[in-house]
């Protein structure tokens, strides 16, 4: 499995492995059944809150950020996920 961390890394993997599939917290793995020539690609490191806007109710996060890490940023502003998320302790 590989772990990577910006933007180019993981656009090089894909051009360099004809079959990849993308892996988050392991929160679901039923649904993640791959063959074995598969490159399993773990967005957990690639995470991070890219831009926040409160006032427009806006948020763009990386692939790897937790639904954790959103739910606290937004209530700093006193917002919230309009949804209820699974597995959000699993680490979704």
């Amino acid at each position: 499995m590989s772990k990577l961390v910006s933007l180019a890394e993981i656009c090089d993997l894909i051009r360099r492995h004809p079959k990849v599939a993308v892996a988050g917290a392991s929160t679901k793995p039923r649904l993640a059944r791959v063959s074995d020539d598969t490159k399993i690609l773990a967005m957990t490191t690639y995470a991070g809150i890219m831009e926040y806007q409160p006032a427009e109710y806006t948020i763009t996060v990386k692939a790897g950020t937790t639904v954790a890490a959103v739910v606290a940023t937004l209530a700093e502003k006193g917002q919230y996920l309009p949804f209820d998320p699974l597995w959000v302790r699993s680490g979704a």
